[in-house]
């Protein structure tokens, strides 16, 4: 495989080593929307499709090929964006984020948590129950949501609307009975971020994905445009991690990029786009500051 780096684009940026890693050529996969690395196999995937299509969750290996595809009873795949993985009292767990509004009209969202099965290759066929589903409003109205992220060490599900601005982080509980407010947090600084050959980039806020180190302590937010690289200290709680300027790492341009996951130890990360034949493009996390 060739290596690809690429310059600094601006002097918030950061300079990133990336190459090509498999293909996703699976005909059942032409809307490859979400992607997490399991919290029991850092060999393995799970990710979906987008709207329009069975509620199903497909495990990958590293080189984007089919080991099992899960399907999941009682829900309905109305627009799943996003894929988050998390281990909670020693069981490993799936988020998916049922969030896509592109025509802001919703007025309840979803998040279906799944207990990770163990699936052995060409197992498909395997059945899932909810573990549990949270499901959630926002504070003012409607907002086309497509990134998710989980801490179980502190409860919480973290998301990210898309929009052309800068875009709200939103906060919500792990678990919860009925229908739950989500809390807005905050406005991340992406416009200041982002810059490509010295020009600020235009819909900086159009994130498709986040996610969390297993550590939780390094954030991920996916555009088309590149990545946002967040650190947390150890003293502060997501809400201060998330107020600063984040590290901009300039990607390869992809068809629609939809897909980001953190490598199990954390130095790395994958993405992925929707389409037919989907790359699977790994990047190595720039040099620590």
């Amino acid at each position: 495989m060739i290596a690809v780096s690429f310059a600094l684009a601006a002097p918030g940026a950061a300079l990133a080593r990336t190459q090509p890693q498999g293909t996703v050529d699976d005909v059942r996969l032409s809307e490859l929307s979400g992607l997490a690395v399991s919290p029991s196999d850092p060999t393995r995937y799970w990710t979906h499709n987008d709207s329009g299509n069975p509620a199903e969750l497909f495990a990958l290996d590293r080189a984007g090929h089919v080991l099992a595809q899960v399907r999941i009873t009682g829900a309905t795949a109305f627009d799943w964006e996003d894929i988050a993985a998390f281990t909670l009292r020693g069981k490993p767990y799936l988020a998916i984020a049922d969030t896509g509004d592109n025509l802001r009209w919703r007025d309840v969202l979803e998040i279906v948590v799944v207990r990770e099965p163990a699936p052995q290759r060409a197992s498909d066929g395997l059945v899932l129950d909810p573990a549990w589903t949270l499901r959630w409003r926002l504070p003012a109205g409607a907002r086309d949501i497509e990134a998710l992220a989980a801490d179980a060490a502190r409860a919480q599900f973290w998301m990210v609307e898309k929009t052309d601005g800068d875009p709200t982080l939103y906060r919500l509980p792990l678990q919860a009975q009925g229908t739950v407010l989500a809390q807005a947090v905050g406005t991340l600084q992406l416009g200041a971020a982002c810059h490509v050959a010295s020009k600020p980039c235009a819909r900086a806020g159009r994130v498709t994905a986040l996610d969390f180190d297993r550590a939780a302590q390094q954030a991920l937010l996916l555009t088309a445009q590149g990545a946002y690289w967040y650190r947390r200290a150890p003293a502060q709680d997501w809400r201060q991690a998330f107020t600063g300027v984040p590290v901009f790492i300039p990607l390869p341009r992809l068809r629609q990029p939809e897909a980001l996951a953190f490598d199990a130890d954390g130095e790395g990360f994958t993405i992925s786009s929707e389409g037919r034949k989907a790359p699977l493009l790994h990047v190595d996390l720039p040099a620590r500051h």
